[in-house]
């Protein structure tokens, strides 16, 4: 059988980018599987994908107050780039700013798409929030954020990681590399390093968090024990209480690393010292959202988190960084950093610049976009074999 190239299809117009339309979205979605998934299209994962970004874009909060991300159409009519916007607001001092979070930013491999992602990125910036920020650029946006007056926050673009048994994290990793290889024999080798390292390593001091009282929380206390911890950022989200509820929903819906957990940390006489929120079960590495501390308590909240994590059965527990929390994070031996994703902050305002430059905002977490789906999740039902 001989097949012939099909012709190229006709211009119909010229390249543009325009607001992303509900009925962008499957193609959108098969953009992002074929970008971030590696083309997996089992089963429904079109399909859920899309679904998913509408909740995520069209119906979320502030999804009637100005344009939930942008879509580039090429001269053939078809999608070659995409970024998504998740809106929310902040305060610094006494004014309200709108802010949109730049969420999925991709294009299509390509010479038709190359300036898919600088286009899209100058029509966020034309969009006239007052800030856009993100936690979560990989290099390649960050090369195009730049120029743009983008500014980074060098620590919270780190990650931190802290291995309970590191030898069997790094056997999941090679057994999902390359699951025809019968790696699985090599387990009690495993078992047997991270008994050793354990010994090797000795973990922190955790004498203070053993006096504080524990309270795990429903997601209504959580959304009202959290704003009382924000006070503490000259820039920090104003998260009414239902947008709140809305992200710890879908955040909830995540589970790449398991259920979410949320937690608080109190006095004996009941005063709140800190709170956190962590994604963990048996057998992964745990993965923090989000944790607040009053100031002079953090050593003691993470002692507890990494207690917790290690308790649960995890095989680790990773986080981002932050100013904030560094000195605290050097205390543990064991513990490495190494670069996450960029966190990025751009504004006309020079009193958000100021915040910004002085390492006195919140970002990350709920205020960022790794609670989503798109993050890790995988979408769809898999094909049998």
């Amino acid at each position: 059988m001989i097949e012939t190239a099909p012709a190229a299809p006709a211009r119909i117009g010229p390249d543009r980018v325009r607001p992303v339309e509900r009925g962008d979205l499957e193609r959108v979605a098969r953009l992002f599987l074929n970008v971030f998934r590696g083309g997996a299209e089992g089963g429904n994962a079109v399909e859920d994908a899309a679904a998913y970004m509408e909740r995520l874009y069209l119906e979320g909060p502030y999804c009637e107050q100005g344009p939930n991300g942008f879509v580039q159409i090429d001269g053939h009519g078809d999608i070659g780039g995409f970024l998504g916007i998740l809106k929310t607001r902040y305060r610094i001092g006494g004014d309200a700013l709108s802010a949109g979070i730049l969420s999925t930013l991709m294009a299509a491999r390509g010479a038709n798409h190359g300036s898919a992602a600088p286009r899209l990125l100058r029509a966020l910036n034309a969009a006239g929030f007052d800030l856009q920020l993100t936690d979560s650029a990989n290099r390649a946006s960050l090369a195009f954020a730049r120029p743009m007056k983008y500014e980074l926050l060098a620590d919270e673009s780190l990650r931190w990681e802290f291995a309970f048994r590191p030898a069997t994290i790094l056997l999941d990793k090679a057994r999902r590399k390359w699951p025809r290889r019968p790696l699985g024999l090599l387990t009690p080798f495993a078992g047997l390093s991270d008994a050793l390292i354990g010994r090797l390593l000795r973990r922190p001091h955790r004498s203070k968090a053993a006096l504080c009282e524990v309270r795990t929380l429903d997601a209504q206390a959580f959304a009202e024990l959290l704003p009382r911890f924000l006070t503490g950022f000259r820039l920090h989200p104003l998260w009414p209480r239902e947008e709140l509820l809305w992200l710890l929903d879908q955040a909830a819906k995540k589970r790449a690393n398991g259920p979410l957990s949320l937690v608080a940390l109190c006095k004996p006489h009941g005063m709140p010292i800190g709170c956190y929120a962590l994604h963990g079960e048996a057998g992964r590495v745990a993965s923090v959202l989000h944790v607040f501390a009053e100031r002079g308590h953090g050593e003691t909240v993470l002692d507890h988190l990494i207690a917790s994590a290690e308790e649960m059965g995890c095989t680790g527990v990773e986080g981002q960084a932050c100013k904030a929390l560094m000195p605290h994070l050097y205390r543990y031996p064991g513990l490495i950093f190494r670069y996450g994703g960029a966190a990025m902050v751009r504004s006309g305002r020079e009193d958000v610049m100021a915040a910004l430059r002085a390492g006195d905002i919140l970002i990350g977490g709920l205020a960022g976009d790794r609670w989503t789906r798109l993050s890790a999740d995988p979408f769809g039902v898999p094909r049998a074999r």
